[in-house]
């Protein structure tokens, strides 16, 4: 084996070691908000099940879609936040053989709840 054939061997098996440490060591992600902020999340959820009763196979599919709004109502001193979170729009699909309906729970639209969240995204508290 040559000297550079090696060297370059040597070279990748040290970076690849060095990459893999690196890899390993774990990141935290924090949130920056601002007070007044506005933001809309999109949620959609599809879940196909299927499953067997009494030897007979049922399929039923839900398809569930919304939009979430969250209001920064405050920034706290260590990073946390005081969020107002509301439903602004939300439909649900579902299809099975009993039924094949779409609901719209328009009775949760606009009722807020308040949230106590940290800066990496775990909920403290919340008021209904």
């Amino acid at each position: 084996m040559s000297v550079r054939l090696r060297s370059a061997v040597l070279l990748i098996a040290a970076l690849s070691f060095v990459g893999s440490i690196a890899c390993g060591q774990a990141v935290t992600l924090n949130y920056k908000m601002e007070k007044g902020e506005v933001y809309r999340y999109a949620e959609t959820m599809v879940m196909n099940t299927t499953q067997e009763m009494m030897g007979q196979e049922m399929k039923v599919l839900n398809n569930l879609s919304g939009v979430v709004r969250v209001v920064v109502e405050g920034v706290k001193s260590g990073g946390g936040y005081s969020l107002l979170v509301s439903t602004d729009t939300m439909s649900i699909h579902v299809k099975n053989p009993r039924m094949d309906s779409t609901l719209v729970p328009t009775e949760m639209f606009g009722k807020r709840n308040r949230l106590h969240m940290a800066s990496t995204g775990k909920i403290l508290a919340r008021e209904v």
